[in-house]
């Protein structure tokens, strides 16, 4: 199955932080991929977990640049990870489709993913 995307891990350091080098950043991937789906993995906010308010933070972070809640839960052994996009909706399926085509069949089945809606 051929597909046209690309995988990106991005991060930006603490220091650059609060700067808007991570909205010029997103701005720029939107733009590039402006007629495509756009997904990314938080962490699930709960009350009970450590660093609470960075997640919070987190979170208003990508939704003031335009994501929206897919209401999927990507549910691993070590926690719960929020899938948000920007463009249309994506499925259930889709979802774990695009995981099993960017890790491969072997790892996706290694990580033990679950997907909730």
């Amino acid at each position: 199955m051929e597909r046209d995307q690309e995988d990106l891990y991005l991060a930006i350091s603490e220091q650059a932080r609060g700067h808007g080098a991570g909205s010029c950043l997103l701005e720029a991937i939107q733009e590039k991929y402006a007629n495509q789906k756009i997904v990314l993995m938080i962490e699930q906010l709960d009350e009970k977990a450590a660093h609470f308010a960075q997640r919070i933070a987190r979170k208003k972070f990508y939704q003031r640049n335009g994501f929206v809640s897919s209401n999927l839960l990507a549910k691993f052994p070590s926690g719960m990870m929020e899938i948000m996009q920007t463009g249309s909706s994506i499925s259930k399926q889709e979802w774990i489709d695009l995981q099993k085509y960017a890790l491969g069949k072997f790892f996706y089945f290694m990580s033990r993913m679950k997907v909730d809606s």
